[in-house]
């Protein structure tokens, strides 16, 4: 039988962060982009992009400062963008008016 320590199943916090720092930048970013371009799939793929962007930039660092880079990290905050994209995308509209 083993004894080993185990992880709760649960979601870290430290992921919770990253994914809430995503659906920020997502969100921000789609809004801004929309409001300047009008054109919601380019604002959409902004938001996720820069949103990716952060993540990679923040596990290079974290490589960088401590010889760890975690791709769950990375992916939370590119899940975070993404949600945070199409909820501003959802919030929008389609830019029709019904009679």
């Amino acid at each position: 039988m083993s004894t080993a320590t185990v992880k709760g199943q649960l979601i870290q916090e430290d992921k919770m962060l990253h994914f809430g720092v995503g659906a920020a930048i997502g969100a921000g970013t789609t809004g801004l982009v929309y409001g300047i371009t009008k054109n919601r799939t380019k604002a959409v793929i902004w938001g996720i992009g820069l949103s990716t962007l952060a993540g990679i930039a923040k596990e290079v660092v974290d490589h960088n400062s401590y010889g760890k880079a975690d791709t769950g990290d990375m992916l939370a905050t590119t899940l975070g963008g993404v949600v945070g994209s199409f909820s501003i995308k959802i919030a929008i509209g389609n830019g029709r008016r019904r009679r």
